[in-house]
């Protein structure tokens, strides 16, 4: 299958207030919560990062992740898309924020099993953009490169243009909430406070 999954984990965690992807979640890291979600899928598992990560860290967290360091550090997931794509040999890649630890696997499965026919697929709920997790195909490539270039860095706003000129596929809330909350699913940990939904 011509489709790897990429875990997005370059950001800063301004934010948070210290380094979010090894804050424990219930024993586990959310870096480590991704990566097995991830490797799950039996696809070729990237984790993109920021060139300070501590690269033998990666080795305790899986011997089969490969790791990709962003071409354009911290400027968000739609440059690290970017940076991904340039390096993978793969034509398609599903992303993951390492900080959206309840999404449940079977939604990626879903993403998974329509990647073949579709070069996006995203998230709409009552009209709302949910730019993660997402596919994104090479074959949009160019433009994203250019909007990252011009530093038009907004991964939902991007969508919507790519979307006009490719095959696009648009998950709908109906759809979604098969898998459960969408509160939930899509919760992503940004602070300190967003902490308070988990036991």
């Amino acid at each position: 299958m011509d489709i790897a999954i990429t875990v997005l984990a370059g950001g800063r965690s301004s934010r948070f207030g210290r380094d979010k992807r090894f804050f424990n979640l219930s024993g586990k890291s959310l870096i480590r919560i991704a990566i097995e979600k991830a490797e799950s899928l039996n696809l070729k598992t990237y984790l993109s990062v920021d060139k300070n990560f501590p690269i033998s860290f990666n080795k305790s967290l899986s011997k089969d992740c490969n790791l990709i360091v962003d071409d354009y550090p911290y400027k968000g997931p739609l440059a690290a898309m970017v940076s991904t794509l340039r390096k993978i040999e793969e034509e398609k890649a599903i992303f993951i924020p390492v900080d959206m630890p309840c999404t449940p696997v079977e939604f990626l499965t879903f993403i998974r099993e329509r990647a073949q026919d579709y070069e996006v697929i995203y998230s709409i709920i009552s009209e709302k953009i949910y730019s993660l997790p997402s596919l994104v195909s090479k074959a949009v490539l160019e433009e994203i490169e250019k909007l990252v270039e011009s530093d038009a860095l907004s991964l939902k706003r991007s969508f919507k243009s790519v979307s006009k000129r490719c095959k696009t596929y648009v998950i709908d809330g109906k759809t979604i909430s098969r898998f459960g909350d969408p509160r939930s699913i899509f919760h992503n940990i940004n602070c300190a406070e967003d902490l308070r939904y988990f036991p």
